[in-house]
């Protein structure tokens, strides 16, 4: 694995009682937006850790394997 940016994570919150946080990918990844994707936690180098698996959707939503082979 290797880093790709470095955010702060956001909050999004609908009513003062329901805040959800929020983590931005880059520019680059705009075909995600609206896809399915699987979160797992998990730990890196003793810290928090949160791994992303997008996959298609209904949509026909591109998946992360499916950008980078573009490049």
């Amino acid at each position: 694995m290797q880093p790709i940016c470095t955010h702060t994570i956001s909050v999004q919150s609908s009513k003062q009682s329901h805040a959800y946080p929020i983590i931005r990918l880059p520019r680059e990844f705009h075909r995600l937006a609206g896809a399915a994707a699987t979160i797992y936690e998990t730990t890196h180098n003793g810290a928090l850790a949160f791994l992303v698996v997008p996959h298609r959707n209904r949509k026909g939503h591109k998946t992360d394997s499916d950008l980078t082979s573009k490049k």
